[in-house]
């Protein structure tokens, strides 16, 4: 524990939250997909467990597996973007543009030519209620690709699509509460998935919450003494975070002479001299920002599972 002597000057501690709240709609956000061109969902390969990439589903490979609409079980493919049946993947920055279904109910396959559609003027979307699209949208915003959440990239696909299916369905709340495990008891539970898809869950549950001890605003936010560490010869405050979620935020300082230690939830402050009128903000380490606010498409028809 710290060993607390004289106070150190006040340091105002302006702990502004700065998140980037993304309003528009997010299904596959990339750039090299242009409206009205030609594309094709590519489902020749499914998930594989523990593996960064797919293989032939009719390989013998350890498949990840998902009940269909029609009570039967298959194999999750992984789908991307390709240009021609034959498979060929459209590539952004030389990486494939993974993409995801989000109509549990409607099948396609690999040979049908589609256009892309910019899905926020679709029918299917605007149709959805509000619940149904902050779910899909931040499941990829936070999902794979933008992240694997520690996880390989087959099993961070997995947790995201089944994610994205339970907002579709009403399976899950805004609130990230689950109503029907349906997908997680058939398809994550006990799998290298299980951990990623309580932690996307999570974040997409905690997308617009804030460290408890900050504010939104610099005129509302507290402010907080440093006292002098004998042991350590400076002036620290140390800060916990009660919402847990510190962990997705960055800090910074506007002041060279403040120190940033930040572990998980816990957050260490510290000068080696006295300071004052320092302003600390903390901001949201969202994904790709530049990526998400551009159009988006869906490829294929509603996407495709089989």
């Amino acid at each position: 524990m710290q060993n607390l002597g004289r106070k150190g000057k006040k340091v105002i501690a302006t702990l502004m939250l700065v998140t980037m709240i993304v309003t528009s709609t997010i299904v596959s956000a990339f750039a090299y997909i242009s409206p009205n061109q030609k594309v094709y969902a590519n489902i020749g390969s499914a998930c594989v467990k523990g593996a960064n990439s797919p293989s032939r589903y009719d390989s013998n490979a350890n498949f990840y597996y998902y009940p269909r609409a029609n009570g039967e079980t298959t194999n999750l493919r992984m789908i991307y973007c390709a240009s021609d049946n034959k498979g060929t993947p459209i590539l952004e920055n030389g990486q494939y543009i993974w993409s995801y279904c989000i109509d549990y109910f409607t099948g396609g396959n690999s040979f049908a030519e589609t256009n892309a559609q910019d899905i926020q003027y679709t029918a299917y979307w605007q149709n959805m209620s509000y619940e149904q699209r902050f779910g899909i949208s931040y499941a990829q915003m936070y999902g794979f690709p933008s992240s694997n959440l520690g996880v390989a990239n087959c099993d961070a696909y997995a947790a995201t699509q089944m994610i994205i299916w339970e907002y579709q369905l009403g399976y899950r709340g805004i609130d990230g509460t689950l109503h029907n495990g349906k997908f997680y008891n058939s398809t994550i539970k006990g799998t290298p998935a299980e951990s990623a898809y309580w932690e996307l869950a999570n974040r997409i549950a905690t997308h617009n919450t804030r460290p408890n001890f900050t504010s939104p605003s610099s005129s509302s936010a507290p402010t907080y003494d440093m006292n002098y560490n004998t042991s350590t010869g400076r002036y620290e405050l140390w800060l916990h975070d009660y919402n847990n979620v510190l962990r997705y935020f960055s800090v910074t300082t506007n002041n060279g002479n403040v120190g940033v230690y930040q572990s998980g939830n816990d957050l260490l402050l510290y000068s080696y001299t006295p300071v004052s009128n320092v302003r600390i903000s903390l901001n949201k380490n969202t994904i790709k920002n530049s990526t998400l606010i551009d159009s988006v498409f869906l490829c294929s028809s509603m996407m495709s599972k089989d």
